[in-house]
């Protein structure tokens, strides 16, 4: 688990069902209501499913609405702040329940139920937020779906929300007026080759979804509204998703209800084809649905064709940051979990910007020789030749070629850096790569700021984590697990077969965070994705080389800004070094330690610095 992070686990189950774990898991031992008296009993009858326009040609049975044997129920006092676990004891099959638990009552006391039942768990907050009959939270990020099987439903379930209306006991028995809170979605598609999916996003052209809800328990009829930060998608993730070209399946997602009848609705499927590359189809619906509470739906998500990225690109999920563990001066853990952090959807590249693809950029560009100074290494219009991987020949550039090292460390051989990570590059020949590559080659708004197309600190940081679909993200250090010489190229692995030997000493040390006596000269950049990349198939986020931002760095203030894609613009907020402003990097780079590769350590250069450890990775955002 990240240092000094431990309390990230919360945000999930103050959300109930927030994070990937089953909510129900979260019960024992975690802060219930006092359980005083006698056993009390209260009788459910699960409530029908509506279908919209006559019948919904997909039967959605997540929760099958019956009860199940594993079934539980959150009850509330008026004074309770979580909820009390009251258990099923009969009924499993049938849409007739009873659950027994114990609360704290007197007779004419009102009781407040939610389905399904969850608690926070005291430990990983200081001071956790109490969870109020008045104002319990509801959460519907994180879905994963199990392929497209029998197992497919199987999660909703979980995020099947019911509330009752308020009930007093009699004899210690009350009778359940449960009704749902959420919508229960399907989406029907078919892609035009085999391929695994990954995610299925639903997206709007404003940021008015709600992945998160809030029920005032106590009404007379609870209804959920939307809390948190809204955005602009909604996702659905999928495990064993393999699926044959033309073959129709289905995905199915709970929600809150929205009424998007006269909004542009698109449908985005990122997959991965056969060869492992990355893609992702797109369609959109031009207006017509409306999401009703306890309504079931199926739409037919047709059309779907492959979006053009240019260069190999991954989907990124939008979601919350608070999987990165978040530190921010001047909040408590609870206020930076009640802000709510989040990022939209985006592309980011599969790899960091490689030599060639540089080269491919200048040769349609044609940058004259004042921008090719501001964009690459050199001084006074002089390029430098010792820092740069590429070179002009014939009047068209291309990658050099140059000492490669062999598997025994020692020799070398004469060899292409095509595939290398670009070096010797500025923030603004970054910032012009990425602005030329949207606008120009994609189509892409122009924007007053070049780089608008470099992914920000934040949404750098929620792509290297892996985003909130990955199970693993509070505990890995490092982008794709913990192991650091599985994942990054530091000075700890640089100098083996591969590196473009750049002749700088490192130390390959068993120490992370101390150089060997044992080192060498042969260090240097590796070719690009020859290492295992993380939870979305990203590769060398970190190590390899730091990578530029978007941002001005600020040392005190990340994230910055607003909740939703927080990116610091203003560049008097830039940290001063020695009267230049600053650019965040981040991820680590090849000659420096390990540590220095943890998805959360940020680090900053000079404006316009460059160097052999540093490039930058494409970034592209939702249209």
């Amino acid at each position: 688990m990240k240092k000094n992070h431990i309390w990230y686990l919360a945000a999930g189950a103050l959300l109930l069902g927030a994070c990937s774990t089953d909510p129900t898991e979260w019960a024992d031992d975690m802060n219930p209501a006092p359980a005083e008296g006698a056993e009390i009993e209260l009788f459910g009858v699960h409530p029908e499913t509506k279908t919209l326009g006559g019948g919904s040609r997909v039967a959605i049975a997540g929760d099958r609405a019956v009860w199940s044997e594993q079934d539980s129920i959150g009850v509330f006092n008026a004074a309770s702040t979580a909820p009390a676990k009251f258990l099923l004891t009969s009924g499993a099959g049938t849409a007739e329940g009873t659950f027994a638990g114990k609360i704290g009552y007197e007779e004419g006391d009102k009781l407040y139920v939610l389905v399904p039942y969850a608690a926070e768990n005291p430990y990983l907050l200081d001071e956790p937020e109490p969870i109020l009959p008045t104002a319990a939270k509801i959460g519907f990020n994180g879905q994963m779906q199990d392929g497209f099987g029998a197992q497919a439903e199987a999660h909703l379930g979980r995020y099947a929300y019911m509330a009752s209306k308020p009930v007093e006991l009699v004899d210690g028995r009350a009778q359940l007026q449960l009704s749902y809170l959420a919508v229960k979605m399907s989406f029907e598609f078919s892609l035009p080759e085999a391929a695994t999916v990954r995610f299925l996003t639903m997206s709007v052209d404003q940021n008015i979804l709600y992945d998160k809800g809030v029920v005032d328990l106590t009404a007379d009829a609870p209804a959920a509204k939307g809390w948190g930060t809204p955005s602009r998608c909604l996702t659905v993730g999928f495990k064993n998703g393999a699926v044959t070209a033309g073959q129709t399946v289905t995905a199915h997602m709970m929600m809150l209800p929205a009424d998007l009848s006269d909004k542009k609705v698109t449908f985005y499927v990122s997959a991965e084809r056969a060869d492992g590359t990355p893609v992702t189809y797109t369609t959109s619906k031009p207006k017509g649905l409306n999401f009703e509470v306890a309504t079931s739906y199926t739409a037919e998500v047709s059309g779907l064709a492959a979006y053009d990225t240019h260069i190999p690109m991954v989907y990124v999920p939008g979601g919350s940051l608070n999987i990165c563990g978040l530190g921010v001066d001047g909040l408590t853990p609870q206020q930076i979990l009640d802000k709510d952090y989040k990022v939209n959807s985006f592309w980011i590249g599969r790899t960091e910007v490689t030599n060639q693809q540089y080269c491919d950029f200048l040769n349609v560009r044609n940058p004259a020789s004042h921008q090719l100074g501001a964009w690459l290494a050199g001084y006074m219009g002089v390029l430098d030749d010792k820092i740069l991987q590429i070179e002009q020949k014939g009047g068209k550039w291309v990658p050099k070629s140059g000492p490669i090292l062999s598997a025994d460390g020692e020799t070398t051989t004469e060899g292409s850096y095509a595939d290398y990570p670009m070096i010797g590059v500025t923030h603004t020949g970054a910032a012009a790569y990425s602005w030329y590559m949207a606008h120009k080659i994609l189509g892409y708004p122009d924007t007053e700021k070049t780089e608008e197309y470099l992914p920000s600190e934040a949404q750098w940081e929620y792509a290297a984590t892996g985003s909130e679909w990955n199970p693993e993200a509070m505990y890995q250090f490092f982008a794709g697990g913990n192991d650091p010489d599985e994942l990054m190229w530091s000075c700890q692995n640089c100098d083996s077969e591969g590196s473009s030997c750049l002749g700088l000493y490192v130390g390959n040390g068993d120490d992370p965070n101390a150089m060997s006596p044992s080192g060498s000269f042969n260090g240097g950049t590796h070719p690009v994705a020859k290492l295992k990349p993380n939870y979305l198939g990203i590769y060398d986020m970190s190590g390899n080389v730091s990578e530029l931002c978007a941002d001005w760095f600020n040392s005190a203030n990340f994230p910055y800004g607003t909740a939703l894609d927080p990116r610091c613009k203003d560049i008097s907020a830039a940290d001063d070094y020695y009267g230049d402003e600053t650019r965040a990097v981040r991820g680590g780079f090849w000659q420096s330690f390990a540590s220095n590769g943890f998805t959360f350590s940020r680090d900053a250069v000079i404006y316009n610095y460059y160097s052999t450890t540093m490039g930058f990775r494409f970034f592209l955002p939702l249209r």
